[in-house]
């Protein structure tokens, strides 16, 4: 979803198939625990440090944010729920 359509109720994002993440940028993620390949060996309290590689990340990982939700979902009280918890995290 490119940023000017991101938010809007009629946007929507499709996962093509892939061995690789396509939505890798380098250097802009966060490698963490849970979105890295267990070939990278990142484990909790380990220092943060940006993704280089594709390889690095795991093929479907959410790498930057977006925030998903099914269409009977997408009302503005539950989006407005969603960022508070968001906030709080």
């Amino acid at each position: 979803i490119d940023g000017e359509n991101a938010g809007d109720e009629n946007s929507s994002y499709t996962y093509l198939q892939s061995n690789t993440n396509l939505d890798f940028g380098e250097g802009i993620s966060n490698l963490t625990p849970y979105n890295c390949q267990p070939s990278v060996g990142l484990k909790r309290g380990d220092p943060v440090r940006l993704a280089k590689s594709v390889e690095e990340v795991k093929p479907y990982s959410n790498l930057c944010g977006l925030v998903a939700l099914a269409r009977e979902e997408n009302t503005q009280d539950r989006m407005d729920a969603i960022l508070e918890g968001i906030k709080k995290a």
